[in-house]
């Protein structure tokens, strides 16, 4: 068998992922934070309760818990949340100081559907790769659950 990285998920992948990533980079830059803060505040706000578990936050977003711990303390320094404690339960709630930086991560993340949109042909073509890679990812998730351990 001869190596080609047209023909390897690892590389198609990956190149989607490091290109995606320098856009996101590149439009949530006015954030003064990485575009994942941004999601975590909007996770958050969306939320039907006032606050979200790190659990939630670690499976609603793929990320492990000491990874999402790591983004909220980092949040939490920012005083844009804060940690509710109640028993044994943590809770993470936005703060007042987070509407300004909520707003420009809502702005930002208009911004990303619609260069994506434009780079990709289209919504219905960004819906379709957003399907296919989640349809995906389950499907890895489902044949190896330790895989995001």
């Amino acid at each position: 068998m001869n190596f080609s990285k047209d023909v390897c998920t690892y590389f198609a992948t990956n190149r989607l992922a490091r290109y995606t990533e320098k856009i996101a980079n590149r439009i949530y830059l006015p954030t003064g934070m990485a575009p994942v803060y941004s999601y975590i505040l909007m996770t958050i706000n969306e939320n039907d309760d006032e606050s979200v578990t790190l659990t939630d936050l670690s499976e609603l977003l793929s990320y492990s818990v000491s990874t999402m711990s790591r983004f909220v303390s980092t949040l939490e320094a920012k005083g844009l949340v804060e940690k509710r404690h109640s028993g044994r339960k943590v809770s993470i709630a936005l703060t007042s100081s987070s509407d300004d930086m909520l707003k420009m991560a809502y702005e930002c993340y208009d911004t990303l559907f619609q260069k994506v949109d434009e780079m990709i042909g289209g919504a219905e073509e960004r819906k379709e790769l957003i399907e296919l890679t989640t349809r995906i990812a389950d499907l890895i998730e489902l044949s190896d659950p330790t895989v995001m351990q």
